[in-house]
């Protein structure tokens, strides 16, 4: 793509590496001085790191943008300072502004990188939807987590608004404390708690997995009542939020 190009979308790229950036940083992965420095600058200057970043390394403007976190989790996956290195890739699909859709061409970079590397989970940002055959290669590439994104949906960073209520991932040792008596019975079965399903764009930013239990703090400033603050939990499920409602399966909590 052009240098033209690049400026033209200027905006929308700065916006988006930005909150990518800020996405890594929500997940718990330790940020380094490049993303703090990019934190800092503004559109021009970022497009201008870019460019020249493309023309030393001979890469391509977006494939310079590519980056993998790493952090350290317990066996149960929560944020922990011994035991497993986790990592997260986030591949920006170079913008072809004479394409409406993403074709199986050029995710196959992503796909060969995926299947050589250990990296479990996988952002990809695109400027347009998926092409099925598209969407069709990536359901093959077992135990891996892929996310998708479209620019548009990292435009804007939801935990700013104040729609978005205050947030816990509970980790399972806060679910069995939560939800289990000394007898390590279950209180409630997931099946019977408020569902929250997997495309939500909260769940996506998280990035979380089905099962999943969030805690939120919502604030009831603007309803007249004695409790200032409500306590709600859900559990992710698999689905999208346009499906009818429905429950999980009826297993309980482990």
């Amino acid at each position: 793509m052009s240098n033209t190009a690049q400026i033209k979308n200027g905006y929308i790229i700065h916006k988006v590496k930005i909150n990518q950036i800020r996405t890594a940083a929500l997940r718990g992965y330790p940020l380094d001085d490049e993303d703090r420095m990019l934190l800092k600058m503004d559109q021009d200057s970022f497009i201008e790191y870019y460019t020249e970043k493309a023309v030393r390394d001979k890469i391509n403007f977006y494939l310079g943008m590519n980056k993998v976190y790493k952090r350290i989790v317990d066996v149960n996956g929560d944020p922990s300072s011994e035991g497993n290195t986790e990592e997260n890739y986030f591949y920006f699909v170079p913008m072809n502004e004479e394409k409406s859709i993403i074709c199986v061409g050029e995710i196959t970079p992503l796909v060969d990188f995926v299947v050589r590397t250990d990296i479990k989970y996988i952002d990809m940002i695109t400027h347009a939807p998926l092409h099925s055959w598209s969407n069709s290669v990536l359901s093959r590439i077992k135990n891996k987590y892929i996310t998708p994104w479209i620019y548009e949906e990292l435009m804007i960073f939801p935990f700013e608004s104040q729609l978005v209520p205050d947030y816990h991932v509970m980790t399972q040792d806060e679910i069995k404390k939560t939800f289990y008596d000394d007898n390590g019975k279950p209180f409630i079965k997931r099946s019977k708690m408020i569902a929250i399903k997997m495309d939500d764009p909260i769940v996506k930013f998280l990035r979380v997995s089905s099962g999943t239990i969030i805690r939120f703090i919502e604030e009831q400033n603007y309803i007249p009542s004695l409790v200032g603050k409500r306590l709600s939990y859900r559990v992710v499920v698999p689905g999208t939020i346009f499906e009818s409602s429905k429950r999980s399966s009826s297993e309980v909590l482990t």
